[in-house]
């Protein structure tokens, strides 16, 4: 299968395919992840209007959570 796959050019080798399967693999996890995030919020009860503070409070953390992780 592998090697079918390679000789007509979907992957250049068996390195390229392990690769491109960790990459689908990442995405995947990273999707799974996000539904359950929304999954979760969609439980939480019933939604709130957002303000102009709530805002800029949101801002600032995701502000501050990108200075920490430089």
């Amino acid at each position: 299968m592998l090697t079918s796959m390679i000789a007509r050019g979907k992957y250049t080798s068996a390195s390229a395919y392990i690769r491109a399967l960790i990459r689908k693999e990442a995405r995947d996890k990273a999707q799974r992840e996000l539904e359950q995030e929304l999954l979760k919020g969609m439980r939480s009860g019933p939604a709130q209007p957002m303000t102009r503070k709530g805002w800029d409070k949101l801002r600032q953390i995701v502000s501050d959570a990108r200075k920490k992780a430089e």
